[in-house]
């Protein structure tokens, strides 16, 4: 016989074991990255608020299609190190509407081949800035759980640098390794 409280836990972990054997790998959006969670969710009432938040990647193995290439030595030491500061500042005019703008500031250093020499370089710069609205459009409370539906939509600014996305391969016809760093073929750095 199973009892209320076996019962309980089973309402739980049955749809917690679901979701798990169903999930499936996804891509974060530029909100997921940037935008306050707390301001996302709609519950922190009206008023200014500001925060800055840093990721910091490091790229050094080299990679084909996502699987390691044990064959092709990173014989360079190809990496690059990639900062993102993310600078936010909104206001939540009352309980349901609140605009967030967004500007981040990268900061990134490299080693590859190109052309004919080994670049050590670094960039520093501004991101695309955006401005986010948040509106509640609906929200239910009670002492057993919250539920919150809120609508997002936002304007991108293209102030970023997208020079690098047009790079062409040069480095595999001059006998230097094929770059992991850039926008031309083959991309190998993960």
């Amino acid at each position: 016989m199973v009892s209320l409280k076996d019962f309980e836990f089973m309402k739980i972990l049955i749809p917690a074991v679901l979701a798990a054997a169903c999930a499936q790998p996804v891509f974060a959006c530029d909100l997921c990255s940037i935008y306050a969670a707390a301001q996302a969710l709609g519950g922190s009432g009206a008023g200014f608020y500001g925060g800055i938040a840093e990721q910091f990647t490091y790229f050094g193995t080299l990679q084909d299609e996502g699987n390691k290439v044990p064959k092709v030595p990173n014989t360079i030491e190809q990496h690059i190190d990639s900062s993102v500061l993310q600078v936010f500042a909104g206001n939540n005019l009352n309980d349901r509407f609140g605009l967030q703008f967004n500007l981040p500031v990268i900061y990134r250093s490299w080693k590859r081949p190109l052309g004919t020499v080994i670049e050590n370089s670094t960039e520093f710069g501004i991101g695309d800035m955006s401005l986010i609205a948040n509106f509640l459009a609906y929200q239910k409370l009670s002492e057993n759980f919250t539920f919150n539906w809120s609508l997002l939509g936002g304007l991108k600014f293209p102030t970023g640098n997208s020079s690098h996305l047009s790079e062409s391969d040069v480095e595999s016809k001059n006998g230097l390794p094929a770059s992991g760093i850039g926008g031309g073929e083959p991309n190998l750095l993960a």
